[in-house]
């Protein structure tokens, strides 16, 4: 019984945090400039080297913090709508910052608010639940 209850709230919390995901990604896909620059120099990560972002293929990327659920919400997202949505390594939340900045990604994930400095410049905090996500 008690088994039953934690698997129905779980599939419960599963499905809010891949709904939140879907109005991310609807809001990251639009109004996004349409240049692809490579991402910044200094990045001690091993993230591989985006992509351009097209309407079959979508990368989200940022703090390793957020990479278990994203790519579960990413395959789950993929198999309802059969768009490619890819996960590289962590890059950090300040690489996040300076990928969506630039232009790179259309979606940052953080795991700290945005800065006033980062506001100031445009970038806009679409989810704050434990982490939240930089879009432009």
């Amino acid at each position: 019984m008690l088994k039953e209850k934690i698997a129905e709230v779980f599939s419960v919390k599963l499905y809010q945090l891949l709904g939140i995901f879907i109005i991310t990604l609807t809001f990251g896909l639009t109004g996004c400039s349409s240049e692809k620059p490579a991402l910044p120099a200094g990045n001690d990560n091993s993230a591989p080297t985006p992509i351009a972002q097209d309407t079959d293929r979508f990368i989200v990327a940022g703090s390793g913090t957020n990479l278990p659920i994203t790519m579960k919400l990413a395959e789950a997202y993929k198999r309802k709508n059969n768009i490619n949505i890819e996960v590289p390594n962590s890059i950090g939340s300040d690489g996040a910052v300076k990928a969506v900045q630039d232009g790179t990604l259309k979606l940052g994930l953080m795991s700290r608010p945005l800065t006033d400095e980062e506001k100031a410049v445009g970038l806009h905090q679409s989810i704050s639940i434990n982490n939240c996500m930089a879009t432009c």
